[in-house]
């Protein structure tokens, strides 16, 4: 029987995380969590409470309680099974049980974009152009560790890579950062590269032949960030607003640099300007509705009190 690797993995949303599971995954000899342990979701103790969420609430409403049951799994689990998304603190389970940490990170410009297209874990409304993302409060989960309101979703991107960069400088076990942009560019690469820093076969490691989010195939993909075809998207008050708002500190560590808000335009032209419209404010769905309320007004006004709105 090979050998089992414990890969733990670490990265803010839109950051390649999905693809980069699904290659560990396929490898005979690593695992994604302690061998012999299972994972923190779906615990048979919180069944009872999933299906009287089921029972209550149509699917929107279902899908926002359901969220509450995971961060409450999240936070009873051990540091090594750890949510992906959160900001992790060392700790010497990752010792104990032998840990191999990857952090995923990605440049700031394109992540915020990515993330503006695919607002994972949203609390609000859509937001309607770029900048407003960019300047409206986020709201957290309780599973990501770290403060429940944010004042820009650019705080995820900080928090996160700050707490990464705590967690390296204190762990006693092999990390590795896998950057967005050489992950894209060659996954097998990149990966195998990590891999073998981390003393692990990477003999069997094969690249996604299409995206883990949409039908564009990988050379797409490739192409796309390669030729920085997201910049399209900035202009100069939005790049203002990026640089406002970001921990250049954290940034430069990581190799990203600053751009300058005098190299993008005013205003975009009208095609694109739909085209950010189309992918970051589609049209809204209807609120959601309680199955057994009796006043549907009264239950919209609080849950929009406390930031959860279709």
């Amino acid at each position: 029987m090979p050998a089992s690797h414990f890969i733990k993995i670490f990265g803010e949303r839109n950051t390649g995380t999905r693809a980069l599971i699904q290659m560990l995954r396929a490898l005979p000899d690593v695992q994604l969590r302690p061998l012999g342990e299972r994972g923190p979701s779906n615990l048979p103790e919180y069944a009872a409470l999933r299906k009287q969420i089921r029972r209550s609430f149509d699917r929107e409403w279902a899908r926002i309680y359901e969220d509450g049951v995971r961060d409450l799994e999240h936070l009873a689990t051990t540091p090594t099974k750890l949510w992906k998304h959160a900001a992790p603190v060392w700790d010497t389970e990752f010792a104990r049980t032998n840990a191999h940490v990857i952090f995923c990170v990605r440049n700031p410009y394109s992540w915020l974009i990515s993330l503006a297209k695919r607002p994972y874990h949203r609390r609000g409304p859509r937001s309607n152009t770029l900048l407003e993302f960019v300047e409206r409060p986020w709201l957290t989960v309780q599973r990501e560790y770290l403060p429940p309101l944010l004042s820009s979703p650019l705080e995820l991107w900080n928090g996160k890579n700050r707490a990464y960069r705590r967690f390296a400088e204190a762990a006693n076990v092999p990390t590795a950062t896998l950057y967005f942009e050489d992950f894209v560019a060659d996954a097998e690469c990149e990966l195998g590269r990590i891999l073998t820093g981390f003393d692990i076969p990477s003999t069997a490691l094969q690249a996604l032949d299409i995206s883990t989010k949409d039908n564009r195939n990988i050379d797409e993909i490739r192409t796309f960030y390669q030729s920085e075809s997201w910049r399209k998207w900035l202009t100069a008050d939005v790049v203002q607003a990026i640089n406002d708002r970001i921990d250049w500190e954290v940034a430069a560590a990581l190799g990203y640099a600053k751009l300058d808000p005098q190299e993008f335009p005013y205003r975009l032209s009208q095609s694109i300007t739909a085209e950010i419209t189309a992918k970051i404010a589609p049209e809204q769905r209807s609120t959601p509705k309680m199955l057994k309320s009796k006043s549907l007004s009264r239950s919209h006004n609080w849950m929009s009190r406390l930031g959860f709105q279709s």
